[in-house]
């Protein structure tokens, strides 16, 4: 009941800082700059989260210490000998 009523107050959160004054932000900038430079600025940044996403996921893959990956280049030899059926 906490995690749901904790959930729901981080979207009203993120609803009234980000996602309602949002529309304000690029209308004021398609105003003020033309609508060109509003669009490159407003794909810029959206290129760059999901940059910062895409980066986040691969850091927290080769950091992790039960990861596969790192389990399987740690040992030359193949999987089946590491459990004994070798």
């Amino acid at each position: 009941s906490r995690v749901v009523d904790a959930s729901v107050y981080q979207m009203q959160c993120n609803n009234i800082l980000f996602a309602m004054p949002l529309p304000y932000v690029i209308g004021k900038c398609m105003d003020i700059w033309s609508v060109e430079t509003s669009f490159r600025c407003v794909t810029f940044l959206q290129v760059l989260a999901a940059s910062g996403f895409a980066f986040s996921l691969v850091v927290a893959a080769c950091t992790e210490e039960r990861c596969a990956w790192r389990r399987l280049s740690a040992h030359s030899q193949p999987i089946f000998e590491e459990c004994g059926a070798a």
